[in-house]
């Protein structure tokens, strides 16, 4: 219900653009209440980050299916739910921040008030060092997980990333509170915990959806006439076969050996059988039964 709402309080403009109806609610605050500047600088400092996302994903090939402007930020949703490569999910999330410090450089040699100037300093340089946290959805998040991705596979490396989100948010959260007390009231620590929190709970939605995804396109890891590098798992004839889904990840292809209990090989098979195993027959079966 939620997602409806959402998806109905989205306007196109143009391909590929959408904008929330309550952007326009909080520019009409910004216009009433004199602080229309400061609220275009920050959208536009929020843009030109969201962008570099966009052109980098673009210049590497990866499809983006929609900008969402929303009332306190921006968002770049891709075609596929996920990047196939490690190292262009890394760039990709990068970019952002590399933004931020870029405009950040800029800062000084462009025609504005010193007071506009200030406030743009501090946006530009809180942003990139907020989206820099090894936290997700932030981009030092999506970066830290494609680096344990390549070594370790998308779902050991979802579910880790998971656990020290979780932990960071607290530890955002708990200060958010404790900064309360000791200095003047404000909310912005604890919004941007929420904020987090919610979005940490989709990505905890996603790991599922991954793994059904990865079952259910197998197949497409080789193309016809390619020729890929393969990496080879050994097992225990006795480990349960749905145990391996956690070690396969998308950016590599499997070649499981079993071997009984004096290390003998008994069977090389491909992480297709084992899928095809899991899917037709039960998934409470053996490696050996496969």
């Amino acid at each position: 219900m939620i997602e409806k709402l959402k998806t109905y309080s989205l306007i196109p403009i143009g391909h590929k653009w959408k904008i929330h109806l309550l952007f326009f609610a909080v520019l009409l605050c910004a216009l009433w209440g004199g602080y229309f500047p400061l609220f275009i600088t920050a959208y536009t400092i929020a843009l030109l980050h969201e962008l570099a996302h966009v052109g980098t994903a673009k210049l590497l090939g990866v499809s983006i299916a929609s900008i969402e402007i929303y009332p306190f930020g921006l968002c770049a949703r891709l075609s596929e739910p996920i990047i196939r490569s490690p190292l262009k999910e890394a760039c990709i999330a990068a970019a952002g921040p590399m933004m931020n410090l870029l405009i950040w450089a800029v800062l000084p040699f462009l025609p504005i008030s010193r007071e506009l100037l200030s406030y743009a300093d501090a946006v530009t340089l809180s942003m990139a060092i907020l989206n820099l946290l090894p936290c997700l959805p932030l981009d030092g998040g999506r970066i830290l997980k494609s680096i344990l991705t390549a070594s370790f596979g998308i779902l050991k490396a979802y579910n880790y990333m998971l656990k020290q989100s979780r932990a960071l948010i607290l530890l955002l959260l708990c200060g958010a509170v404790a900064y309360l007390f000791i200095a003047p009231f404000n909310f912005s620590l604890l919004m941007i915990g929420a904020f987090l929190l919610g979005n940490l709970y989709c990505e905890q939605k996603n790991i599922s959806l991954i793994a059904l995804r990865e079952i259910l396109y197998h197949r497409q890891k080789i193309d016809r006439g390619a020729v890929r590098k393969s990496t080879v798992l050994t097992v225990h004839k006795d480990t349960p076969a749905r145990c391996i889904l956690k070690l396969l990840t998308y950016n590599r292809f499997y070649i499981i050996q079993i071997v009984d209990d004096d290390e003998n090989i008994l069977s090389t098979i491909t992480e297709s059988r084992i899928l095809r195993a899991l899917i037709n027959k039960n998934i409470r079966i053996s490696m050996g039964e496969v």
